[in-house]
């Protein structure tokens, strides 16, 4: 277990963002932001997003994608997710709201969630080549689908800068601590897994919308995924859901420290039904997989 209260502070560095306190510590010689877990607004008690966060970015290195590296351990008495400054060797987070604002078209503000505004951008941006951040983007979506994360904004994914040696680079994923419904506690854990298989069924086709917007409301993943015909959506569906192994996902998750074993049933549970009601029923029910295979 890691004690990060017994590693030096770095003063010289803050964090933004809502979800729980932050701060900047040195560990092996490395700078780490220390994730601190939010609270629940109905009950005021301590979420467990700072261990969700290390699941989802765990899962995300599986899937064969750019995450940031986390380690687990506490602050005192407190589960803390230690996440890998990726500022370093002068490069600059620029989220996606900065870059929507480096646009000069007065129509697409910064932090409008409407998809076409984000294609849009990504489209016609100069930071970095667009079809890489094409794919970027959708295997990001795709992952948020199966970790069920609602809260992809354009204020936590971005573009790497380095203004000195003029050049850019995609930022890792970060900032996944609302995957996995974190505001659940275990009762309520195993009254979703056993109790009532509906209320299971509802919320995994439902819940949560995707903080990404068509017309002025929040995807809802299911719907999306076996309706679009947005080609480098589907390319990215059919090769995330080949390399999820969920064998190989459950057994690191049961590896984790610091939760019991109902929570971790849970967040399979969660990864087995959306991987099968989501994502592999998309690739089963959306016609425009075969149009795009006869296309290509």
């Amino acid at each position: 277990m890691i004690q990060f209260n017994e590693c030096e502070k770095n003063l010289f560095r803050g964090y933004d963002g809502a979800n729980g306190e932050k701060i900047s510590i040195y560990y092996n010689e490395k700078v780490y932001m220390l994730k601190f877990s939010s609270l629940n607004p109905n009950t005021n008690e301590e979420t467990t997003s700072s261990i969700h966060e290390h699941i989802a970015c765990v899962i995300a290195k599986e899937l064969g994608l750019n995450s940031q590296n986390t380690i687990l351990g506490k602050y005192n008495d407190k589960v803390v997710v230690a996440c890998e400054d990726f500022e370093v060797d002068g490069f600059k987070l620029l989220n996606f709201t900065s870059v929507k604002n480096s646009l000069i078209d007065s129509k697409r503000l910064g932090r409008g969630l409407e998809l076409d505004s984000i294609l849009y951008t990504i489209e016609n941006q100069e930071y970095v080549d667009k079809k890489e951040l094409k794919t970027f983007f959708w295997d990001m979506f795709i992952l948020d689908s199966l970790t069920a994360n609602g809260d992809r904004h354009n204020g936590n994914w971005g573009i790497l800068t380095n203004e000195k040696e003029r050049i850019c680079k995609i930022a890792p994923i970060y900032d996944c601590g609302s995957s996995f419904h974190t505001h659940f506690n275990e009762k309520e854990m195993e009254n979703i897994m056993y109790r009532n298989p509906n209320t299971l069924n509802n919320l995994v086709m439902g819940n949560p919308r995707s903080a990404i917007q068509v017309k002025n409301k929040g995807i809802n993943y299911y719907n999306f995924l076996t309706q679009t015909d947005n080609a480098d959506c589907l390319s990215s569906l059919k090769k995330i859901t080949a390399r999820i192994d969920l064998e190989k996902i459950n057994k690191m998750i049961m590896k984790i420290p610091y939760i019991s074993d109902t929570h971790k049933k849970f967040i399979s549970t969660i990864l087995k039904e959306r991987k099968g009601k989501i994502l592999e029923k998309a690739l089963e029910l959306n016609e425009n997989i075969e149009k795009s295979k006869k296309n290509s």
